[in-house]
């Protein structure tokens, strides 16, 4: 029996992720900050550490014995409005997935890390793929890619993956879509393209890939997670609509909405305003602007209009 080491396992992902390695018959040990589990099963166990005090986590590592690590946990560009600062993001999203990292090269197991299409950034094309040059705009999105840097300079003998997730979605989670097609939740929408494209991935998928890649002898390297098909944003409006929601629409003219973008860019270069780079990744998004090239795929399984997930 495989042990899988997997943090975030109270997340939005980490959760699911963690039943379905339960059902396969892993044994699972679960990284949290509190003690607390909802796992009811004789091969799962919880380990109580701060990643963000890597003392503490080396100390806890150095006791266990492991087969693959699978780092879901980490700190969001914001939460709950709080835009969180780079010295965060660089302790927990960095140093604390440094500290996984070395200990995953020294006892040569495998290795999946939960990274994001934010990466990318300001690139200068309408589809992001894995071979061209990422420019991060956010602490957030450079503390992710120093992250993966640190990964594939390490693991030279390691099997690891780096998964670049789309936004996720469940039947009852779509908060990463909703930011890119409201202005206020749950009443007021907007579209700057009528043809935009919405590049995501539901939570049940990108359960599926990891397990497929620790199942299968997978070339490391880095993967977008995203489903197989694209969405347009004017049928995820329409859908919305249809269920009651999104009462009234604001249409806001590309080119304004890409000015106004080149505009704020300027000025948070030039300042290096917080409050700029707020209005840059924001306006970044609004603009929906870039596809994500799915270069990783198996079946999927999950319509964003009728989800279906788990086991069915």
């Amino acid at each position: 029996m495989e042990t899988i080491l997997v943090t975030g396992v109270d997340g939005y992902i980490g959760s699911e992720l963690v039943k379905k390695l339960l059902n396969l018959n892993y044994f699972v040990i679960g990284v949290s900050r509190q003690l607390r589990s909802s796992f009811d099963n004789k091969n799962y166990a919880q380990m109580q550490v701060d990643l963000s005090n890597c003392i503490e986590l080396e100390s806890a590592l150095s006791k266990l014995s492991i087969d693959c690590i699978i780092h879901l946990a980490g700190l969001p560009y914001k939460k709950n409005g709080r835009v969180y600062s780079w010295s965060e993001h660089y302790r927990i999203n960095y140093l604390a997935s440094k500290t996984l990292v070395d200990y995953a090269n020294k006892i040569q197991c495998k290795f999946c890390y939960s990274s994001s299409v934010d990466v990318y950034g300001d690139i200068d094309c309408s589809v992001a793929d894995t071979e061209i040059e990422v420019k991060p705009i956010s602490s957030y999105g450079i503390s992710k890619y120093m992250t993966e840097n640190y990964i594939r300079d390490t693991l030279i003998n390691s099997r690891y993956m780096i998964a670049r997730l789309s936004p996720v979605y469940s039947s009852q989670n779509t908060l990463d879509i909703n930011k890119r097609i409201y202005l206020k939740y749950p009443r007021i929408g907007y579209i700057s393209n009528k043809t935009a494209l919405l590049s995501v991935i539901s939570r049940d998928n990108v359960v599926d890939k990891i397990i497929f890649w620790l199942k299968n002898e997978v070339k490391s390297g880095i993967y977008n997670f995203v489903d197989d098909e694209t969405v347009k944003s004017r049928d995820y409006i329409k859908n919305e609509k249809s269920n009651g929601r999104m009462q009234f629409v604001v249409y806001i003219p590309n080119n304004l909405l890409r000015s106004f973008y080149k505009i704020v860019k300027i000025v948070r270069k030039r300042t290096q305003h917080p409050l700029m780079l707020k209005l840059e990744v924001m306006s970044k998004k609004m603009l929906n602007d870039i596809v994500i090239d799915n270069n990783y795929s198996i079946q999927n399984k999950s319509s964003l209009f009728d989800v279906i997930y788990g086991d069915e």
